[in-house]
């Protein structure tokens, strides 16, 4: 009886372990699927914006960083997809260590049983188990006799329900073993599908990378032209900040405590604050990168280039003040928001919604993005600055 103790209680410490694993194993799932699934969206945003620029007359250094864009989220799929199936892997070795250490159990209760059956059998009848009683030295004697005998009946029957529930619960760990080996191979064709369609992207990536090396001398010209138009960007700033700097050595100016309280607010929201468009994806990237196409040749980027679909709005990514809006040969129409010693800029804007002065609040509509008629690129470019420190906008942007 004391070994049938001892099965009862690893009985319920498994059914337990079995509880707060399942739960583990589906936030941990839950987490995994979540991943998945933004990165799919990415994916599915990425296509979208290139079918959009392939309509375009030629093929563009922008389709070049859309493609790698894709290329980056389909391998950061696939190793997602591997993931879950890791994860799919240690469940299953841990659903049939759990039915193999149930069936020992089984077992060993199915054999203690049948012991206990060969036993009962000895004094199976009512007279028998009357002279077992009265057959006694004692009047004590017979009365631990007939306790015996009436636990031995309880103990048969416990024995039994723990054969049935133990036999229940390995039906159960095989159901869920099936079900988890199924969604493995499903996971399986789904990681070689997008393999498949990664092999077909960078195929294409290079055949692009060879259609613009055919034009190098264009593309030179192109990035001579960016640089300038950049640099005219960046005087505009420099500008505007050296008359906030002028403003306030002449009139003593400095700024209110609701300009002090939008700067700590925005300081204090770095990486939360929303995208200057509703949907688009990161082509250009901060800081110095290394030309795709041209060797040796180095592109220095102030802000990050967002593209995004036709007649995207654009908006400010905070509340402030709209200190200047001009415009920029190349750059189409530019707008500088003030948010107390930050400062954010949009450019490539084909209308303007706002006027100097005006005071925007986060998330409204500044103008529309302007869409290139040759190629059909619709790209915004955003910087972000503290004083006269540029900063990278994408640490501040949302993920």
């Amino acid at each position: 009886m004391q070994k049938q103790t001892n099965i009862s209680i690893w009985l319920t410490i498994t059914a337990l372990v079995l509880l707060f694993g399942t739960q583990g194993f589906s936030q941990s799932k839950k987490d995994l699927e979540s991943q998945k699934r933004k990165t799919q969206e990415q994916i599915q945003k990425t296509a979208k914006l290139l079918d959009e620029t392939k309509q375009g007359r030629k093929k563009t250094y922008n389709n070049l960083l859309l493609l790698n864009e894709q290329i980056e989220s389909r391998k950061s799929l696939i190793q997602k997809i591997s993931e879950e199936v890791n994860f799919l892997d240690e469940r299953i070795l841990e659903n049939e260590g759990t039915i193999s250490s149930l069936q020992s159990d089984l077992d060993e209760l199915k054999a203690a049983y049948a012991r206990m059956i060969q036993h009962a059998y000895r004094i199976k009848s009512s007279q028998d188990r009357l002279i077992f009683i009265l057959s006694a030295d004692d009047f004590n004697q017979a009365y631990k006799r007939l306790a015996y005998l009436r636990e031995l009946a309880k103990f048969r029957r416990s024995q039994a329900d723990a054969i049935l529930n133990t036999q229940e619960e390995i039906q159960a760990q095989n159901l869920k073993l099936d079900s988890t080996k199924q969604e493995k191979l499903s996971l399986l064709t789904d990681k070689e599908n997008e393999a498949q369609k990664l092999n077909s992207e960078v195929k294409e990536k290079n055949n692009l990378i060879e259609n613009l090396k055919s034009r190098e001398q264009e593309l030179r010209s192109q990035l001579q032209a960016q640089k300038q138009r950049a640099d005219k960007l960046q005087r505009e700033i420099e500008r505007l900040i050296a008359e906030e700097a002028k403003r306030s050595a002449s009139e003593g100016y400095a700024m209110t405590p609701e300009e002090q309280l939008i700067s700590k607010e925005f300081g204090n929201n770095k990486g939360r604050l929303p995208w200057p468009i509703a949907s688009g994806v990161i082509t250009g990237k901060f800081g110095k990168q290394a030309h795709p196409v041209l060797a040796g040749v180095y592109i220095n980027n102030n802000g990050v280039d967002i593209s995004t679909s036709k007649g995207s709005i654009v908006r400010s990514i905070f509340g402030g003040e709209v200190r200047k809006v001009f415009r920029v040969p190349g750059y189409q129409n530019a707008v500088i928001i003030r948010h107390g010693n930050y400062l954010s800029t949009y450019t490539h804007l084909e209308s303007v919604y706002v006027s100097v002065g005006d005071e925007v609040s986060a998330k409204q509509s500044i103008g529309s993005v302007h869409t290139d008629v040759n190629d059909g690129e619709t790209v915004v470019h955003m910087e972000v600055w503290y004083g006269q420190k540029v900063l990278d906008p994408e640490q501040w942007l949302a993920k």
